[in-house]
């Protein structure tokens, strides 16, 4: 299994001062969100790909001597969507491999990871949290995702990490239309492939992940231990 992490944030809100650095690889507690998750996602993984774009100069040496590492820049990432990004990412993946695709400032605790790598086929981290305008939602009937999106009536919020089966890392290649998806996020192309496979749903409790936008979001983070 390989796994594609998403890099290219700027992750302005957080009120930093190193501002050039992709969001990443600001530090949250002893670590940086990239060297947790590639510390976590390791056991598990091939090999990782990390998509950069703002400031990918230190994503590049941030990979420098880890060999199961490899960087690519996605050059349009300030007028494009994380589809995009996600497409680039996917691309290099050989085939026949399952991946996990993750957004780069995700917080969870390991044993999800544990969870979404030994499940067989596709699925979703999701947290029956506070739904609001903002949060990525997904719909689930009879066990399955059925509908992803910020705009739905969702069952519960995706937390960014997610299982792809080898299959679905093909079809989402050859589903992308550039007119159509490139100024979105990559869940408005998976939520148009949910009909070829059953995509699980994984349950994430709300106290064991984080998504860490805020200094008051890091606070909270590490109130409730998960830093």
């Amino acid at each position: 299994m390989w796994t594609v992490i998403l890099a290219a944030g700027l992750g302005t809100r957080l009120e930093r001062e190193d501002t050039d650095k992709p969001k990443p690889l600001v530090s949250i507690g002893n670590e940086t969100f990239l060297d947790r998750l590639y510390r976590m996602l390791r056991p598990y993984t091939e090999k990782f790909v990390i998509v950069g774009g703002h400031g990918y100069h230190y994503v590049e040496a941030w990979a420098k001597g880890k060999d199961d590492v490899m960087t690519i820049q996605n050059p349009e990432y300030t007028n494009t969507g994380n589809s995009l990004s996600a497409l680039l990412g996917l691309m290099v993946v050989p085939e026949k491999h399952d991946v996990i695709l993750t957004d780069g400032d995700v917080v969870i605790k390991e044993e999800y990871i544990e969870k979404l790598a030994s499940t067989k086929g596709s699925a979703f981290l999701i947290s029956k949290t506070e739904l609001d305008e903002e949060a990525m939602k997904a719909k689930i009937e009879d066990g399955c995702i059925v509908m992803l999106g910020k705009g739905i009536n969702g069952d519960g919020e995706t937390v960014g990490m997610q299982k792809l089966s080898d299959k679905m890392v093909e079809n989402y290649i050859w589903h992308f239309d550039r007119k159509r998806h490139v100024m979105g996020y990559y869940e408005d192309v998976l939520t148009e492939l949910l009909t070829k496979e059953c995509v699980k749903a994984i349950w994430v409790n709300q106290t064991h992940w984080a998504e860490i936008d805020t200094k008051e979001d890091l606070q909270r983070a590490k109130e409730i231990g998960l830093i």
